[in-house]
């Protein structure tokens, strides 16, 4: 796709959640949000807080902070205004409410690109293990964003 900018991947998660970050593209990846599960309408409050920048010192001041807490992350805005691309699965879940929430530029991947691709990992792989960044095999643990409803519900009857 050749996306420059923050591209934002949304994986729907049910129930209005979404497995979501945020990353800075500009010929190498910057992560701005790390990867969590949250709600559609918090990705898209933070996105609008992150991706506005700040043009000058007085929008600075008028605006009174350049970070924000969510839940228990705080976010810094860009220093310029960005263009947001969203990609994933969640894309035509949740298009609509996007297109109603966002206020700053963005666009969503076209259908034929916005999913997960095998050949697309395999070449960031590469690019990664030619930057020696890789690890053993038997060194791999998948990272799990939250527990599984069935673990939740356990845990709840637990206390």
């Amino acid at each position: 796709m050749g996306a420059e900018g923050l591209v934002c991947p949304i994986i729907d998660a049910r129930r209005n959640q979404v497995y979501t970050g945020l990353y800075q593209v500009q010929g190498n990846v910057d992560v701005v949000m790390d990867q969590e599960p949250m709600d559609i309408h918090e990705l898209i409050e933070n996105i609008n807080f992150i991706a506005s920048g700040v043009s000058s010192k007085s929008q600075l001041s008028a605006n009174s902070s350049n970070s924000k807490l969510s839940g228990e992350r705080t976010y810094s805005r860009l220093g310029e205004p960005s263009s947001v691309t969203f990609v994933g699965d969640g894309v035509p879940i949740y298009e609509e409410t996007i297109w109603l929430e966002i206020k700053v530029p963005c666009k969503m991947a076209p259908a034929n690109m916005n999913r997960q691709r095998g050949a697309s990992i395999a070449a960031y792989g590469e690019i990664l293990y030619k930057e020696g960044k890789y690890i053993n095999a038997d060194d791999f643990a998948p990272e799990y964003l939250r527990k599984s409803q069935a673990e939740r519900v356990k845990d709840e009857q637990g206390k």
